[in-house]
């Protein structure tokens, strides 16, 4: 798969280990496999619709349970 995404082989084998990969090599996946009108798809619905819901968002990111 690594020739055909471009993505090294071993940016690849971390993926499956931990589930951690950049945004890009993460596309060319998505695209290789064809699911980039599924992506798309996500990607149009948002967390928030004004810009204090984000801030809130952000804020209770670094909040921990109970405190």
């Amino acid at each position: 798969m690594s020739g055909l995404t471009g993505v090294p082989a071993p940016t690849i084998e971390r993926f499956e280990r931990t589930g951690k990969i950049s945004l890009e090599s993460f596309c060319r996946i998505a695209i290789l496999f064809d699911f980039f009108d599924e992506m798309a798809a996500i990607m149009n619905h948002t967390k928030y619709s004004t810009a204090s819901e984000l801030e809130t968002i952000n804020h209770n990111q670094n909040r921990k349970n109970g405190r």
